[in-house]
Order: structure tokens, then C-alpha cells, then sequence
């Protein structure tokens, strides 16, 4: 049987071309996760992943259920033992490829890595009250990034040295697809676009670039520039912003969680309340 599992862009999972990705939103969270790993996690790292408002025997025991669960639909799609958890021998994941392909700098691997990834870690996938596991997936999705950036730029060097040109151009497009705000990306895609005779689109590109930096961020990017001391000076500029912005978007989940975990602490409360007050009926 032939059992593909996707994650780069989405989820999906297929047994043979049939679509199975009617899972729990835990169980897809658990199989990216183990598929990025590409080895055994242990069950204590990934109960605390999913489940981190619960104590460790409560979060042992719901990620034992979760296994019971996804197994009595995917039997083969997980394996584990008493003290480890992983991906299923048959199982084919595009991100375990892909981060294989980005290992190689032959032209076949660059253009299969480049095809491959098809967008960020789950995109727009999180866990309500589960911010440790949301701030893996930010990192696996940044170090998944940065991965696809480089390939595609190398696969546009190549594509250069090939004297293809339109697939240099495809290939730098790709990077600042991937990371539109990486500043790297978009003037290697400037200095392309002149190199090949398109100026204008160069210009173009570049200025909206420019323009959506300067409404969103208030940053002005430098111009293009061979002086590799400005590019860093510039990237610099634009990451320290987008620093800001990601710490403003962390306290806004990590006061959600918050508010959570103390809305489940009153539910408790209340019931805990409610029982006391059976007890004294049924003693009066």
C-alpha cells in the first residue's frame, strides 16, 4: 500500500490516492510533528506539545487515546512503543523529502526541492491553548522556510550557468514567494531581472517591494546594491521589525492562553461548587 502524507502547504494524507485526512486536529498536529522529525520522539515530549495545561499522567493518557484513535482508522500511518512514538515505516512524507533534497546542489534535487515545497508548515494551522506546540511549528516553519529560499536561489544560479533563463527567473520568483519580506530574495531577484534584459520589470517589482515595506513596516529597503555589507545592514533592519511584530503577536496568543486556562480553572471550580452543594442537600 502506498501511504502519503503531506504537510507542506496543508495536510493531507492518502492511502493508494484515496484522500484520509479525516483526523482529529491533535492527530494532524502529532503526525507533522513526527514526520518533521524524521526519528523517535518521546511520548513525554509530545504530551507536553499537545497537551501542556494538563498534568503528565492526564496528557500521558490523551495522547495514549489519540494513538488508540488515529491507529483504529490508519493503522500503518504510526508506530510506536512504550516510551516513543514515530512515523510509520511505509509512510511518505513531503517534508522528510524534501529536507533530504536540500542536502544535494545537483540541478535534479534543486528543481525537486524547489517543486516540492508547496507552502509553509500547515499553513494556518495552530493549537488553541497548546502554545508550546505553536511555537515549534513557528520554528519548523521559519527553518523550513529559510531551506526553500536557499534552494531556490541556488537553483537559479544553476539555471544561470545552464543559460536557462526562463526557469532562473521562475526559480527567484519561487524565493520570494516563499519569504516575500526577505530582502536577499528580492534583490537577487532585481539583479536577475536586469541581468536577463528586464529592467522594467525589475524597477517595477522592486518598488512595490519598497512601497509595501514602507505601509506595513515603516521600513525603507536600501537600494540594490553589490555591497554585501548593506545588504545585511537593510535585512537587518526589516528582520528587527518583524521581531517586533512577532513578540506583539506572541503576547497576544500567550494572554488568549491565559484567559483560556483560567476559564477552565472557573469551569472546574463551578463544578467542584455544584457537587458540594448535592452533598449537603442530600446530607440534609
Amino acid at each position: 500500500m502506498n501511504i502519503e502524507l503531506r504537510v507542506l502547504g496543508g495536510f493531507d494524507l492518502t492511502f493508494d490516492g484515496c484522500n484520509r485526512s479525516a483526523l482529529p486536529k491533535k492527530g494532524k498536529a502529532l503526525l507533522a510533528h513526527l514526520a518533521c522529525a524524521g526519528t523517535e520522539v518521546s511520548r513525554s515530549v509530545l504530551a507536553d506539545l499537545l497537551w501542556p495545561l494538563q498534568d503528565e499522567e492526564q496528557a500521558r493518557h490523551s495522547l495514549r487515546n489519540l494513538l488508540l484513535e488515529i491507529r483504529k482508522r490508519h493503522a500503518d500511518v504510526i508506530a510506536s512503543n512504550f516510551g516513543s512514538c514515530w512515523i510509520g515505516v511505509g509512510v511518505v512524507s513531503d517534508v522528510a523529502r524534501f529536507k533530504a533534497l536540500c542536502k544535494n546542489d545537483d540541478y535534479a534535487s534543486l528543481v525537486a526541492a524547489a517543486d516540492l515545497y508547496a507552502g509553509e508548515l500547515l499553513t494556518h494551522f495552530n493549537l488553541d491553548a497548546s502554545e508550546p506546540w505553536n511555537e515549534w511549528i513557528r520554528t519548523e516553519r521559519e527553518v523550513l522556510e529559510n531551506a526553500a529560499r536557499s534552494c531556490c536561489l541556488r537553483l537559479a544560479d544553476e539555471a544561470l550557468s545552464r543559460d536557462d533563463k526562463s526557469l532562473a527567473i521562475v526559480a527567484v520568483r519561487r524565493a520570494t514567494e516563499v519569504d516575500y519580506y526577505n530582502e536577499l530574495a528580492q534583490q537577487r531577484q532585481y539583479e536577475l531581472l536586469n541581468r536577463v534584459g528586464l529592467s522594467v520589470d525589475a524597477e517595477r517589482k522592486w518598488r512595490e517591494f519598497g512601497e509595501r515595506l514602507r505601509r506595513e513596516y515603516g521600513v525603507n529597503p536600501e537600494l540594490p546594491t553589490t555591497d554585501s555589507r548593506m545588504i545585511d545592514l537593510s535585512q537587518a533592519t526589516i528582520a528587527a521589525a518583524l521581531r517586533r511584530q512577532k513578540q506583539a503577536q506572541r503576547k497576544a496568543r500567550f494572554a488568549q492562553d491565559l484567559r483560556t486556562l483560567r476559564d477552565a480553572i472557573a469551569a472546574v471550580l463551578t463544578t467542584m461548587n455544584e457537587r458540594d452543594d448535592q452533598h449537603h442537600d442530600q446530607a440534609a
